[in-house]
């Protein structure tokens, strides 16, 4: 345990009240985040310079990771559950930059939203940004700069700007 750390536990009663204090700030923790960020690890790891041992140990740590987050199990309402996650997770990961925001926000929710939630919240988004008139940032900067350097040249011609 890191000294910081340990000292939010230092005065613990007992061992008992340790150990339970530790299980209450890190078992209620919601891991999509972690998880959505191995599964795209996973996704896009290449072997590239390094050896085949390397490239298979990396790749098997992040699936020991995975199913420590997310054990096998045989129930079927929870495998039907962690299919739907893995859909998110997919339909996340194929976004645009533009969508950094909302699927931040939503990884950061108790509990992850159904593939359906998910869609409907995307396409909200999109609305709204159309109807916000919002653009792609790499296409408002452009914008900007156009916009500037417009009102400048006009000032330059002895043009008002509007």
């Amino acid at each position: 345990m890191e000294p910081k750390l340990s000292e939010l536990f230092s005065y613990s009663e007992s061992s008992l009240l340790l150990w339970k204090s530790v299980k209450d700030m890190y078992d209620s923790q919601n891991n999509s985040v972690r998880i959505f960020q191995l599964k795209k690890s996973v996704a896009s790891l290449k072997q590239g310079d390094h050896s085949f041992v390397q490239h298979l140990g990396s790749m098997k740590s992040m699936w020991n990771e995975l199913d420590m987050y997310r054990p096998h199990m045989t129930d079927s309402a929870m495998l039907l559950k962690k299919a739907d996650e893995d859909k998110v997770f997919q339909l996340l990961a194929s976004l645009g930059a533009e969508y950094k925001d909302l699927h931040s926000h939503l990884l950061m929710t108790q509990e992850l939203p159904s593939f359906t939630n998910m869609c409907h919240a995307v396409q909200k988004e999109e609305i709204r940004r159309r109807v916000m008139n919002v653009e792609p940032k790499s296409n408002s900067k452009a914008r900007v700069f156009t916009t500037n350097h417009k009102a400048t040249d006009d000032r330059v011609l002895g043009k008002k700007a509007d």
